[in-house]
């Protein structure tokens, strides 16, 4: 008796373990879906946020474009001008009807009236050289208008089309979200507080450290972990410990938040007011014109990954990058690492070439 006592509360036990591990996985499972769903509502509130910033951008430039287009219309009037001018210079020396400075010296019945020619012809020719270096100067200043406003149409055109990109994607997953909502009604109001936090509390905290990363970057004392290496290459190394100490010591914003580099990975972890941020990203190697470009790969915003379009938003705003040139001219990035605490920077040096200034020469010939 006391035998199937044991064995019936065995089993009773046993059936309690398998209700309550199905109501645990239930719970975990409704759990995760309420995540995805928050999830869902704060990429939507992102994709509102990237279509208001794309129809700011999108006003921007085509004003730029009208002022490009009135810019060319000014210059084509001053270019016209000016060459017509250079012309009348070219064919009076052509044609020989610029005397020789040198046959009017000659012929000078004194030595005054001889320095007032040399001081009449200097004018001459000084004048001749203004006008065909300003026809210069209109040309290439017409070229560059031109070569902007082509690059101008191009980004206007590209602006439009991520413009329709969103809006679609915008639309796919909102209709999504309404469809999942109403199977859980209840989880709109989390949304709708995500969002709201997301809108006062989330952005405001992203900028607010990028700017101050941006900040205390341009301030890093880069020259005292440069290393030499031969005549022509460098070394730039500095730990996650000693870039964390120096960012402290820029800004206070820093003291609760922890620098990382591992896996060719920048990680920023920790919290400000409560508030859980993450930053992860990588630097890039840009040859023209030579800089580190950083690369945004995740945002975390308490637990939740933010949209791509926040991460693009947020590197056109900010500057994260690293110019070798700014501290040692001639000084050019090859390669660049993060592991094991530690970001090393592979650096090239040649000796900047001098540039040359253009100039206009004009040669007198005898008049015939």
């Amino acid at each position: 008796m006391k035998r199937v006592a044991r064995v019936a509360l065995v089993c009773l036990s046993a059936c309690l373990l398998l209700i309550a591990g199905a109501s645990w996985g239930a719970a975990d499972s409704s759990l995760e879906e309420t995540k995805q769903l928050l999830q869902k509502g704060l990429t939507l509130a992102q994709i509102d946020q990237e279509i208001d910033r794309l129809t700011q951008q999108e006003t921007q430039v085509a004003a730029q474009l009208d002022r490009a287009g009135t810019q060319i219309a000014e210059k084509d009037v001053q270019v016209a001008d000016t060459r017509e001018h250079a012309g009348k210079v070219l064919r009076a020396y052509y044609m020989g009807d610029r005397p020789s400075m040198w046959t009017l010296v000659f012929s000078s019945k004194s030595f005054a009236d001889a320095i007032a020619v040399i001081q009449y012809m200097s004018m001459v020719i000084e004048n001749d050289q203004r006008t065909l270096g300003a026809y210069q100067t209109s040309y290439q200043e017409l070229k560059q208008l031109q070569a902007k406003l082509l690059a101008t149409q191009t980004e206007l055109k590209s602006v439009k089309a991520e413009f329709i990109a969103q809006r679609d994607r915008q639309v796919a997953l909102q209709q999504e979200l309404e469809a999942q909502l109403a199977a859980q009604p209840e989880v709109k109001e989390q949304i709708d507080k995500l969002t709201n936090d997301w809108k006062t509390i989330g952005v405001p905290m992203f900028r607010k450290y990028f700017q101050g990363i941006s900040e205390a970057m341009g301030s890093l004392p880069v020259l005292n972990y440069l290393k030499l290496n031969s005549l022509t290459k460098y070394t730039f190394q500095i730990t996650d410990q000693q870039l964390g100490d120096f960012f402290r010591s820029q800004n206070a914003i820093f003291n609760n938040v922890a620098f990382r580099f591992d896996h060719n990975r920048f990680i920023v972890s920790g919290a400000d007011n409560g508030t859980k941020l993450a930053i992860e990203g990588h630097y890039e190697v840009i040859e023209s014109p030579n800089r580190l470009k950083f690369v945004v790969d995740q945002l975390g915003f308490n637990d939740l990954t933010l949209d791509y379009t926040f991460n693009r938003s947020l590197e056109e705003e900010f500057d994260l990058g690293f110019n070798p040139e700014k501290y040692l001219a001639g000084a050019k990035a090859t390669a660049v690492t993060m592991q094991d605490g530690k970001l090393t920077i592979d650096i090239e040096y040649s000796k900047p070439k001098p540039t040359p200034t253009p100039s206009v020469t004009l040669n007198t010939p005898n008049k015939p």
